[in-house]
């Protein structure tokens, strides 16, 4: 297997930019299992009580890792969206996508029918709504952080976190997605805060 020796992006990436679905997918896939190890790790070391967050995709990242680990945790979701096929399709973000590009690829390969690419991709990063997972074993400790004026993640996408799980907290901050991780971070943390005191309760 090749060392890659801390390279985090791949050769022909350039500045954030992701080229490829499957870039996108691999990204989430290692950032999730990232998150599970260093959880673990922590845990092996005696050390607590626990907590993860994220802002934006970090938020549902964070959710997913959450739930899919079999430990108590803090966990804080900041203006997180419940399904990547939301966001990137029906929010801001699809303005950046190439769909065009994605339709040719599609009718090259000729095994997909009618679908259109925003519809498979869809398909595709529905697998990432937190519907698709099980709580977390704490969902009382959770608070979900969400922007009122956020144009990239709608607020009825954070509600999603409080119908699903039992007892957790949504917060409704001023402001819109970049405002909120420029101006609203101290919230963030008085959440996180707040968050590993609900779970030593």
């Amino acid at each position: 297997m090749q060392n890659l020796g801390g390279i985090r992006k791949p050769s022909y990436q350039n500045g954030t930019e992701i080229r490829t679905v499957t870039d996108l997918m691999l990204l989430g896939i290692l950032s999730i299992e990232e998150g599970r190890s260093l959880l673990r790790w922590l845990h092996s070391l005696n050390l607590g009580p626990l907590g993860i967050t994220g802002i934006s995709r970090g938020g549902l990242i964070a959710a997913i890792v959450a739930a899919i680990t079999p430990l108590p945790l803090a966990v804080v979701p900041f203006i997180p969206t419940h399904s990547g096929g939301v966001t990137f399709t029906e929010g801001l973000i699809q303005l950046s996508c190439e769909w065009e590009e994605l339709n040719k690829q599609l009718e090259r390969n000729n095994k997909h029918g009618e679908r259109c690419s925003k519809q498979m991709l869809f398909e595709i990063l529905e697998k990432t709504n937190i519907t698709n997972f099980p709580p977390p074993m704490r969902p009382d400790a959770a608070i979900c952080i969400s922007a009122k004026k956020d144009g990239l993640v709608s607020p009825w996408s954070t509600e999603v976190f409080r119908q699903y799980w039992p007892g957790s907290e949504i917060r409704m901050i001023n402001g819109g997605h970049v405002s909120a991780i420029a101006l609203r971070l101290g919230q963030l943390r008085q959440a996180v805060r707040d968050s590993l005191v609900k779970l030593s309760i």
